[in-house]
């Protein structure tokens, strides 16, 4: 085991080993993992499937690879049964004839060749690459040349390879508890059927492996069940990064690590925290449909503490809430809500139970209907009209109450006599512009922009007055403005804008329009309007038309984009009209036509197209 031996680098320089046998069996592996002529034996353990000569399975520990699983049980028979020249135990290795020892490695020869040199000197396979001369007679060794191990076809190779095989080892096991002893011919063998000590391929974890230890046909099964075996996460492919895991941490991995399972997770919170605020708005809006629905009953059917009983004139008479004084109908700077408030210097005297006003009856029962109702009764004519408005004036209250039920952006409210007072102006101003257009006229300057000609009105109320067949509202800017119940028969609207303002109820049909002028009526709310039958180069961009008949109306170039046309009847002809973006729900427009009208981006639920059209859709 001490003895020196002579090795030489292919370049010829001697290299001198005195260490121990173990030593220089290290060394020799060392020498031979760089060796590139070794013939390849069954695959590493792991799952790198590096081919290595049998000296070289020491790769096996220091591979990082993940190991052979059961979907490959011939690898990892080979693996298990692969033997390790260093790992091999020689039951008398000092008894073994010195002819079979290698001189390279002093072990008994593996996989012997014949050098071809003049002493026919054997050694292992695995050291020709390493040699630069034969170590006894030092015959130069040909680089590159192929020299084969020995055959069992030549006799006198036969009864080497006998002599060898029969040399008595230890089985490989011995550490884990095999006490086999026997030829090293049978070693392989013994290591596929015999032996009962084969360990899991998991057993050398540093912090701890898997204790299995049975014979070579469970193996594979064991593998397969192996708590410590090494694998995927079953959600790799939906974007998990985890391609190896013990199998013992892969349900809790997959429950709890795994980035798909916490991005459902949090799919399904946000889901939830959605569902649960859904929930909670709508039972907010329960609670506060149920408030309203209660408030909306102490008015319809009051305690008899909150009850009033009226006497108008002696003529009429009614009983209602005395809610109906108070509120944003009915300020307190009234003087109808300061009768009826209980902290005023001067509240209502009430005798034989009922509060006397000494007003006409008629007149205030259509006021009273206003502020119950909170608008304009239909189907006034215009002495009641204008008796309505005297009597809010009477009684101090705000049109914006009675007319307009709280429309936003009002800034101020007309009374019929402003109204009048403005027409009379205007039409004095305009007749005086005719007059000096006659004396003198003025060349680019039409009647529409003369001086005070044309008004402009913005958060104004005019709601439910009388414009009295006015002839000077050409032009006239109505922006944002309340026009609700307003009587505007006669009246000449040319060019007039209505840009957001509310006409609902208002009869435009019997107002004068010059053929050729546009009038603008983006965003207004036009529910319930009579239009003209000519609707040339109109402008109705947002406006809502919700229900407005206009099959009888006539006009190209008619722009409704993005209008609001819920359940209205459209004309026939419908030549160059626009309703990108128009709500047409629920519209028959199977009997429309038109070559270029534009529908792209419109909404048509429950709407029915012509069966054959060349309309724009998209």
């Amino acid at each position: 085991g001490d003895r020196a031996l002579a090795l030489f680098s292919p370049a010829g320089a001697p290299l001198r080993h005195t260490a121990p046998l173990p030593a220089r069996r290290a060394h020799t592996l060392r020498l031979h993992s760089l060796c590139a002529d070794c013939p390849p034996v069954p695959p590493c353990m792991c799952r790198c499937r590096t081919n290595l000569p049998t000296s070289n399975m020491a790769h096996i520990p220091a591979c990082g690879a993940a190991p052979v699983g059961p979907d490959d049980p011939a690898a990892l028979a080979a693996a298990a049964t692969a033997v390790d020249p260093a790992a091999l135990q020689y039951v008398d290795e000092d008894g073994v004839d010195r002819e079979l020892i290698c001189p390279v490695c002093i072990d008994p020869l593996l996989e012997p060749v014949r050098l071809p040199c003049p002493c026919k000197l054997m050694v292992c396979h695995s050291h020709v690459g390493q040699l630069g001369a034969c170590p006894t007679c030092r015959t130069v060794i040909t680089a590159g040349a192929v020299i084969q191990p020995m055959r069992r076809e030549d006799g006198g190779d036969r009864i080497v390879l006998n002599m060898l095989d029969r040399i008595g080892v230890r089985c490989i096991k011995a550490s884990h508890g095999c006490e086999w002893t026997g030829p090293r011919g049978n070693l392989t063998e013994h290591l596929g059927r015999g032996c009962a000590h084969h360990r899991c391929p998991q057993a050398d974890r540093p912090a701890g492996g898997c204790t299995w230890a049975g014979p070579l046909a469970e193996l594979p099964q064991h593998v397969d069940d192996c708590p410590f075996t090494p694998v995927p996460c079953p959600r790799v492919a939906e974007g998990c990064e985890v391609e190896q895991i013990e199998r013992r941490a892969l349900a809790q991995h997959v429950a709890d690590d795994c980035v798909v399972t916490l991005r459902e997770r949090r799919a399904d919170e946000q889901a939830a925290a959605a569902a649960a605020e859904a929930a909670a708005a709508r039972e907010a809006e329960l609670v506060r449909q149920r408030a309203a629905m209660r408030v909306a009953l102490d008015r319809v059917n009051p305690k008899g503490d909150q009850l009033v009983r009226l006497n108008v004139g002696g003529t009429f008479r009614a009983t209602t809430h005395r809610a109906t004084f108070t509120g944003p109908r009915c300020p307190p700077d009234s003087l109808l809500g300061a009768l009826f408030d209980p902290a005023a210097d001067r509240p209502v005297t009430i005798t034989d139970g009922e509060a006397f006003l000494d007003r006409d009856g008629p007149t205030f029962a259509l006021l009273l209907r206003t502020l119950v109702e909170g608008r304009v009764p239909a189907g006034l004519s215009l002495v009641q009209r204008g008796a309505l408005t005297d009597e809010a004036v009477f009684w101090r209250l705000n049109a914006l109450s009675v007319y307009s039920g709280g429309m936003p952006g009002i800034r101020r409210v007309y009374t019929q006599a402003e109204l009048d007072h403005l027409i009379d102006r205007c039409t004095v101003t305009e007749t005086t512009a005719r007059l000096m257009e006659r004396i003198q006229p003025t060349p680019h300057q039409s009647r529409s922009h003369q001086p005070n000609a044309v008004q402009s009105f913005e958060g104004a109320s005019f709601a439910g007055l009388f414009f009295g067949r006015a002839a000077c509202t050409i032009g006239w800017i109505f922006h944002g403005c309340d026009l609700r119940g307003a009587n505007l028969d006669g009246c000449n609207l040319g060019s007039c804008k209505f840009v957001g303002s509310n006409l609902t109820g208002v009869d435009l049909s019997k107002c004068v329009f010059a053929p050729h002028e546009r009038v603008d009526m983006s965003n207004a709310i036009l529910e319930g309007v009579r239009l003209p039958r000519s609707l040339n180069n109109w402008n109705f961009a947002g406006a809502n038309l919700t229900g407005v008949n206009l099959s009888g109306c006539t006009g190209n170039g008619v722009n409704l984009t993005n209008a609001i046309l819920e359940g209205a009847r459209l004309p026939k002809d419908l030549e160059k009209w626009n309703f990108t973006g128009a709500n047409l729900t629920g519209v028959d427009l199977s009997e429309c036509t038109g070559r270029t009208v534009t529908l792209r981006k419109a909404i048509l639920e429950g709407a029915r197209l012509p069966p054959k059209h060349t309309w724009s859709l998209r």
